[in-house]
């Protein structure tokens, strides 16, 4: 049996939020190049869209994750901007984004969101999101069987909404294998069996 797909980009941001004590990470790949940021890079995006700053396109994903966590339970931390170099991801800077959650539903302990996509080259490239504010466990394959909140992930992901703004992952967030993303395949909540043994549920 193959191993993971080895990771051609050598840059990605590293996104860390807070919920309960514990700390969560959401990395994507991308391309960068030199700008006037305040991160000091723009991403790189894909044909038919224009760069933006990568702490624009931070604070973008933040925004559109902020519908489904609590700042009673969560706070959105640091984003590391980072670059592979000698066989270890270091910072080129860090960013602190103001988006604050914005969800009335509590945290689901131990709870996952899991959203899959294929790239180009048809390679799975899954994105773990723990802890939101959703405990109920679904299956979605289709945009219209999503509520708002999941539905606008989507199409921050996708670039399957009515429009789509150049600071949307849709446009600069890369798979492992350094191609854009395609193809939805589903969203997924169930339990996640890593996070019950961290909390001392199992």
């Amino acid at each position: 049996m193959s191993g993971p797909n080895p990771v051609i980009p050598t840059h990605r941001i590293q996104m860390e939020l807070v919920t309960e004590g514990f700390v969560h990470k959401i990395r994507s790949f991308l391309g960068l190049t030199a700008s006037g940021d305040v991160t000091g890079y723009n991403t790189v995006a894909r044909a038919g869209f224009s760069p933006v700053g990568v702490s624009v396109a931070i604070d973008a994903y933040w925004t559109v994750l902020a519908p489904i966590y609590n700042s009673v339970n969560t706070a959105f931390g640091v984003t590391h901007v980072q670059q592979f170099v000698g066989g270890s991801w270091i910072d080129l800077s860090i960013y602190n984004t103001v988006v604050a959650p914005t969800s009335s539903g509590g945290a689901a302990i131990a709870w996952g969101l899991v959203y899959s996509m294929k790239d180009t080259l048809n390679r799975r490239g899954p994105v773990e999101l723990l802890e939101t504010d959703t405990a109920t466990a679904l299956k979605r394959i289709t945009r219209a069987s999503l509520g708002t909140p999941l539905r606008n992930i989507l199409d921050f992901y996708m670039g399957t909404g009515s429009t789509i703004p150049n600071e949307s992952g849709y446009c600069w967030r890369q798979s492992r294998s350094g191609v854009y993303f395609s193809t939805f395949l589903s969203v997924v909540s169930d339990t996640n069996e890593k996070m019950r043994r961290k909390r001392g549920l199992k």
